[in-house]
């Protein structure tokens, strides 16, 4: 008992003299903690040492109280040195240093890319990147991303956050400049904390501004079969005390025109239908967001942000000739659809962020939403022939309200590192639909659908370093959905049920210098979208119909993940169990005489994707080649029919560092045909050129994309003996002129979506 009372007052003792130290942070000028900077003491009298010696990892410094008067120096190569009387600060921030001959000024790009057990860090600050339009643009030239699309090749579409705020309408990206982001990071295997829906997500960091009036003023210009243009500004102002302000608008018009054929054979190939026509779509949309926060210590943070999103017009017009041909009837129909929409969203974030412990390395972080919303849609179409005249209406309105809170608790303990966090959602989303016209819309006559959701989840993730080349990683996500759907006011039983899911991710990574394997099995899950699960249909052709399907669960898919990467070159295997996938099929219904689109779940099957990158530097040229391989053997149908041909996506990407600064670009993708669940794409190819030239605090970029027209979209869906052939043919080629400028820093606000995945199912 004498000893344990004795341990006990020596380690109050420590404590009371680690108590009586100071401790200074020192950090980059991104404000990341920064190790190996050489920190002295020195007497105001005579300049000797009084003590000295360098940060740790995490950018701490640890001393005695100085009595004595002294300066603080501190220094590190490629930085300012700087000096401090006393009282010394508690927080440093270095000051890059630059070098200048005369009127030569020295200048070399980095290797901008960092291979993470998770995926990818691409460095943005000071590279060519940083010279593009906008965000948006520099992501589609970085590894592991789709150009065509800016999808994570083989994980689809991401989650995409602004520093740990989640971006909700991927339009917010054309709006950021890459001038004010440090670095982007690409995460192929999320793990568990960012929820059972999520594959693949993006972290955009933004550089910090000082304190001072910062902006980014962006315009854009664009011509194809129509014009488009858009408009943003984004300004901040951060004040001393730790304060900013942020403050943004964005305005666009945007629209495409494309030619169109659509093909039906059904009726056990009995009957035809065959249209062909032009497609045009216009649409204004106006943004605003207003945000506030403070920053009270290092790590600390706190703010509040709300935006609005309105689109006040959008016009959608199609005019066709349909070809219907079968046993009795041979007609050709003119048609014309006339649609509109209309929608707002108004949301609110709160977030605070709190480091907490003697080497801060407890993290507490807490986020807070509030979104309200309104969707309109009204469709209008007439089908005039000899013996057949139709005039359709259909129209659509839904609200829906969201509140959700997430907190994470982020603990560093010497190798171990773990985040624990839980998670709520309540969901309301109402849905009413009319429609009057022919027989098929006279019988639907209107309907009305309530849906509300309960969500919660927590989970647990540690990741543990061994020698420092070893780390080994698991975690567990629990997750309970209860869903009460009804419609036209009565319950529906069946629709409604509680789900209840254990997702398992575990995972072994080797890594040194030059080369990285990595290992990992994870579940994930894909939930259908609110407008999925509604019981209406949509009127969309004389044979055609679209329809919602309550009865849709929610997928899941079980996944072995292999990924292999040695200096610039990077391999991945996914080897995938699926489980009622989400996908389109359509079905013949005989006494309607139409083809119904539906998403419905799939039986089980299984997939195998592989994904190479590699990456070269040859003088003046930077070449990066990617491909996508992805097999599948799935059966479905009555008939059943198979589908198991392969599909590839390929792409060629240069950059050219040219005289006087300027940056050429030119790319190629190719698409092989093959299937994707029921969909079988055909081939197509893409080309495109894109010159930048920055010009002090302008930057100006020209963009030809598809310049050789040689973009397709076909598609085809053969199912339950319904072929379903589509061919889009244009809104590809373009040219764009964008013009940004921007002054001085800027700080972004750090807010952080408690509940994307539920956020994106109402949209």
């Amino acid at each position: 008992m004498k000893q344990f009372l004795l341990v006990v007052l020596l380690e109050m003792l420590s404590l009371h003299v680690l108590a009586q130290n100071n401790q200074l942070v020192v950090t980059d000028e991104t404000d990341a903690p920064t190790e190996f900077v050489n920190v002295a003491c020195l007497s105001s009298v005579d300049s000797t040492l009084l003590f000295g010696g360098v940060t740790d990892v995490k950018g701490n410094y640890e001393y005695e109280k100085v009595k004595a008067p002294a300066i603080l120096r501190i220094s590190m190569v490629g930085y300012h040195t700087l000096f401090f009387d006393q009282p010394f600060p508690k927080q440093i921030k270095l000051i890059p240093a630059s070098l200048k001959l005369g009127e030569v000024e020295v200048k070399a790009y980095r290797k901008n890319v960092k291979i993470t057990n998770r995926g990818l860090i691409v460095d943005v600050d000071k590279t060519p990147l940083a010279q593009l339009p906008t965000i948006e643009d520099a992501i589609r030239q970085m590894p592991l991303i789709n150009q065509v699309d800016g999808t994570v090749l083989g994980k689809g579409t991401p989650e995409i956050y602004i520093n740990s705020r989640k971006v909700r309408n991927t339009d917010e990206l054309k709006q950021l400049s890459p001038l004010r982001v440090l670095s982007v990071e690409i995460i192929n295997k999320p793990g568990v904390k960012y929820g059972a829906e999520v594959s693949s997500v993006i972290i955009i960091k933004t550089k910090k501004g000082e304190h001072e009036l910062a902006g980014v003023l962006t315009g854009n210009g664009a011509v194809s079969e129509v014009l488009t243009e858009n408009i943003n500004a984004d300004i901040s102002y951060m004040f001393r005390n730790g304060m900013g302000i942020y403050t943004g608008m964005g305005f666009s018009n945007d629209g495409f025109k494309q030619k169109r054929e659509y093909v039906e054979i059904f009726n056990q190939a009995k009957s035809k239908t065959v249209t062909n026509g032009t497609y045009e779509s216009h649409s204004k949309m106006f943004n605003a967001n207003f945000g506030l926060s403070y920053d009270f210590d290092l790590g600390n943070s706190m703010g509040i942000r709300y935006e609005f999103e309105r689109t006040p017009k959008s016009h959608y017009e199609a005019n066709s000739n349909i070809d219907l041909t079968s046993e009795d009837v041979n007609e050709t129909l003119f048609s014309q659809t006339v649609s509109k929409k209309q929608s707002f969203l108004h949301s609110m974030n709160f977030y605070s962020n709190v480091k907490f412990g003697q080497h801060k390395s407890f993290e507490w972080k807490t986020s807070a939403d509030y979104l309200y919303g309104v969707n309109k849609r009204g469709s209008a179409t007439i089908e005039e022939g000899e013996n057949i005249h139709d005039d359709v209406n259909t129209s659509s309105h839904s609200n829906f309200h969201l509140v959700a809170v997430k907190s994470n608790l982020a603990v560093e303990l010497g190798n171990l590192s773990a985040d624990f966090g839980i998670q709520y959602s309540g969901t309301r989303n109402n849905m009413s639909f009319t429609s009057n016209g022919n027989a098929m819309a006279a019988a639907l006559s209107s309907a009305t659908d309530a849906e509300k959701q309960v969500g919660y989840a927590s989970y647990l993730e540690l990741e543990y370093s061994i020698g420092g080349k070893w780390t080994v990683s698991g975690g567990l996500r629990f997750e309970g959905v209860d869903f009460n759907y009804t419609k036209n006011g009565v319950r529906i039983d069946e629709q409604s049920k509680t789900f209840l899911n254990w997702l398992p991710d575990v995972g072994v990574n080797y890594k040194n210098d030059n080369a990285e394997v990595d290992l990992a099995y994870y579940t994930k899950i894909t939930r259908p979208s609110y407008s999925m699960l509604n019981s209406n249909y949509f009127y969309i052709s004389h044979t055609s119909w679209e329809a919602g399907n309550p009865l849709l669960k929610y997928a899941l898919i079980q996944t072995l993940d292999l990924t292999m990467s040695y200096k610039q070159s990077y391999f991945e295997v996914l080897l995938k169990r699926n489980k009622r996938n989400i996908n389109t099929v359509y079905t013949y219904l005989e006494t309607d005489n139409i083809n119904v689109r539906q998403e419905i779940n799939l039986s089980t099957y299984n997939s195998l994707t592989l994904i190479a990158s590699q990456r070269f530097s040859v003088g003046f040229w930077h070449p990066m080649l990617q491909g996508v391989a992805y097999f599948q053997h799935f059966k479905y149908g009555t008939p059943e029919k198979s589908y198991d041909k392969p599909l590839g996506k390929f792409s060629f990407d240069n950059r050219f560092n040219l005289l006087g600064n300027f940056f050429l670009y030119l790319g190629a993708s190719w698409l092989t045909c093959g299937h994707q669940a029921t969909l079988y794409l055909k081939n197509f190819s893409s080309y495109y050129l894109r010159l930048t030239k920055v010009i002090k605090n302008w930057s100006f970029n020209l963009l030809f994309n598809d310049f050789a027209k040689t973009y397709r979209n076909k598609n085809l869906v053969d199912t339950n003996g319904v072929s379903y052939y589509e061919n889009r043919n244009g809104a590809s080629h373009l040219i764009r002129l964008s013009v940004t400028y921007a002054f001085n820093g800027k700080k972004s606000y750090k807010g952080k979506k408690s509940v994307p995945d539920e956020i994106n199912r109402l949209r």
